[in-house]
Order: C-alpha cells, then sequence, then structure tokens
C-alpha cells in the first residue's frame, strides 16, 4: 500500500516536470528570430524635385506713361516679381496702363498725381496698402477684386460714391476725407476700424460696423 502512494507521487512529480520543460521550450521559441528572415533595408527618401521659378522680364513698352515708367526704372530691377513696393508720389503720372504686369505689388503711393482712372490696378490682388490722395478720381469700383487690401488712402478726390467698398473683407483702415461722397451707407457693411471721412457732403452714416474703434467723420 505503502509502495503504491509512493509510486502514484513519483508519477505526478514526473508529470508536472515534463510540463514545465514543454512549456520553456515552447517559449524560447516563440521568443527567438530565424536566422534566415531578413530585414529589409530602411527606404532612402527620394530627394525632392527642386521647384522651377519661370520669372519674366519687364515690359516697359507696355508702360505708357513716361512718368510712371521713369519711376519703375529707378527701382534697379529685371523682373515683374521682384517689384513688391512702388512708390511714385508726386511724379505728374497720368495713366496707369502696364502696371498689371506687377501682380506681386504688395504696397503702392501714387499720391499727388494726375490719374483718373484705376482699372490698371484691378488684377493687383496681393495689395495690402494702396495710396491714392490727391488725385482725379471718382470712383473705386476697378479695386473689388483686391480682397487683400488692408488700408486704402483716396483722400483729396473727386469720389462720388462708395459704391464696392463692402467687397474689400481685409480693410482695416479708410481715409476718404476731402471727396464728394454723397452717401456712406456702404460703410456698415465693412470691417473697418479706423475711418477718417469728413469733408464730405454726405450725411452721417445712420450706423457704422460693430469692428469699428476710431472715426472722424
Amino acid at each position: 500500500m505503502q509502495y503504491s502512494y509512493c509510486k502514484h507521487i513519483a508519477l505526478t512529480l514526473a508529470v508536472i516536470l515534463l510540463s514545465a520543460c514543454s512549456s520553456g521550450g515552447s517559449s524560447g521559441g516563440g521568443s527567438s528570430s530565424d536566422p534566415n528572415t531578413s530585414q529589409s533595408p530602411a527606404e532612402t527618401p527620394s530627394a525632392e524635385t527642386p521647384t522651377t521659378v519661370e520669372l519674366s522680364a519687364i515690359d516697359y513698352q507696355a508702360v505708357k506713361d513716361e512718368a510712371l515708367q521713369s519711376c519703375i526704372r529707378k527701382s534697379n530691377i529685371r523682373y515683374t516679381e521682384q517689384l513688391q513696393i512702388l512708390k511714385c508720389q508726386n511724379a505728374s503720372i497720368r495713366q496707369l496702363d502696364g502696371l498689371q504686369q506687377f501682380s506681386q505689388l504688395r504696397v503702392v503711393n501714387l499720391s499727388n498725381n494726375q490719374i483718373d482712372n484705376l482699372e490698371p490696378l484691378s488684377s493687383l490682388t496681393q495689395l495690402h496698402s494702396l495710396t491714392l490722395s490727391h488725385n482725379k478720381l471718382v470712383s473705386f469700383a476697378a479695386m473689388n477684386d483686391m480682397t487683400q487690401l488692408r488700408e486704402l488712402s483716396i483722400t483729396h478726390n473727386q469720389l462720388r460714391s462708395l459704391s464696392g467698398i463692402e467687397n474689400l473683407d481685409e480693410l482695416d483702415k479708410l481715409y476718404i476725407n476731402h471727396n464728394q461722397l454723397q452717401s456712406m451707407a456702404e460703410l456698415s457693411q465693412t470691417q473697418l476700424r479706423h475711418l477718417v471721412a469728413h469733408n464730405n457732403p454726405a450725411p452721417v452714416p445712420a450706423s457704422l460696423p460693430d469692428t469699428m474703434e476710431s472715426f472722424r467723420l
């Protein structure tokens, strides 16, 4: 009886040992790596293709106004894309034909000239600041597409209407004093923060934009 009991214990221990060995072997096999398995080399990023920018030579023949042409030549540039700031005040400029080729213009000052037509500026959609004071302008409808324009000074002209100003979504500062404006109702549709509009026959507008911080009427 005692012999049978001891035999049973011995068999039980043998089974436990065999089970432990089998488990350890299985675990080791799962963690070992296959020497025949090759790792793919890291992919080498392809070099970026350089961007080619074609520059446009200035067409001075398109700039019909000699005074404007002379002012542009003083900048000593060769390509239209290079001209981003143009200051040609007090230059007796009459027309702006040819200026549309300078599509990268950001700042333009043409004050104290004899300009009466802004159509050549209509395609300059990158303009941020435009000064046209002391000219002969009666309308600035040509500015409708200047959606990046932030500051406009068009004082001492002959403006009669503000039609189209509501399209200038980024316009922040507007100077329109000393004109012939009959109405300023359009101002309520803008996002202006600063306005100077005195010396106009138009009555004070019934409302101003909520964004307004300072004004003079």
